[in-house]
């Protein structure tokens, strides 16, 4: 069995709580990253922090778990604010990096 590495970071400035994740659904299927984002999620609620987290296509689930999103496609912000208000399909972009 292999065992892969996961990589985060959390960094304190200022009294301010913020964790910076990448890609943390990679080899997980899409229940797990469900699981794993409403527990960071969760955490970072109770805490007063701020969860960073980058993903490919996530499922509907786990994207609707986050509070704002920045959508790219092609290296260009398409969006940026509440999940809410976004106009274009999920589906439709690269990489999301959601707040």
């Amino acid at each position: 069995m292999t065992v892969k590495q996961r990589v985060s970071g959390e960094i304190i400035v200022g009294g301010k709580k913020v964790l910076f994740m990448d890609e943390i659904s990679t080899g997980l299927d899409s229940a797990t990253t469900f699981l794993i984002t409403k527990c960071l999620s969760n955490f970072c609620h109770i805490m007063e922090g701020t969860l960073l987290v980058a993903l490919l296509q996530p499922a509907p689930e786990t994207y609707n778990l986050f509070d704002d999103v920045m959508l790219l496609s092609q290296g260009q912000i398409v969006y940026h604010g509440p999940r809410e208000e976004v106009g274009i399909p999920a589906s439709q972009h690269s990489l999301m990096i959601l707040l």
